[in-house]
């Protein structure tokens, strides 16, 4: 399974015309020109939350690409490095997120 390439990006924000100003919502595209990945909807909601949320989802691609290099990183680090680290530093967190970003449980 694979994702739409990255970088993605906010689109335009569009209202529906059949409801209210409270149901706005931001498109989450891919490369331009690209398709439309996700819609983020305010729903009756703070429109800093939906903005926010959609920036979240649309640096999704860079995200995971830095779950990627943190995990190589991770691979080349003696075992025991790593255990000095345990408090300071969330390898498993990584790890797990990477898994879960990729669809594979742990």
């Amino acid at each position: 399974m694979t994702h739409t390439k990255g970088p993605w990006r906010i689109g335009s924000t569009r209202r529906d015309d059949n409801e209210d100003e409270d149901m706005a919502y931001l498109e989450i595209c891919g490369p331009t020109p690209g398709p439309i990945i996700g819609e983020c909807w305010k729903l009756n909601s703070d429109e800093d939350e939906m903005v926010a949320n959609a920036r979240l989802i649309a640096a999704a691609p860079a995200l995971l690409e830095a779950l990627r290099a943190t995990q190589e990183f991770i691979r080349v680090v003696p075992q025991e490095v790593l255990d000095m680290l345990e408090d300071a530093y969330p390898h498993e967190q990584v790890i797990q997120a990477l898994a879960a970003a990729e669809g594979r449980g742990v």
